[in-house]
């Protein structure tokens, strides 16, 4: 079974719970690791950029 087939079995819901988990997920990070909130905030955007890149050139991928 590949990645691809399983993800199609998502739905709009599954894919909300997601995103709700991630955001908790960094949240208990940041409660574990108080080091991670004393960062400046350019650090932030710095790490999304790179974060995002990838999915933004898929998606815009003719």
């Amino acid at each position: 079974m590949s990645l691809k087939s399983s993800m199609k079995n998502l739905d709009v819901l599954d894919l909300g719970e997601i995103k709700w988990v991630s955001a908790l997920f960094g949240i208990l990070i940041a409660k574990l690791f108080p080091i991670v909130t004393t960062l400046h905030w350019a650090w932030y955007v710095g790490i999304i950029l790179l974060l995002v890149i990838r999915p933004v050139m898929h998606f815009f991928k003719k």
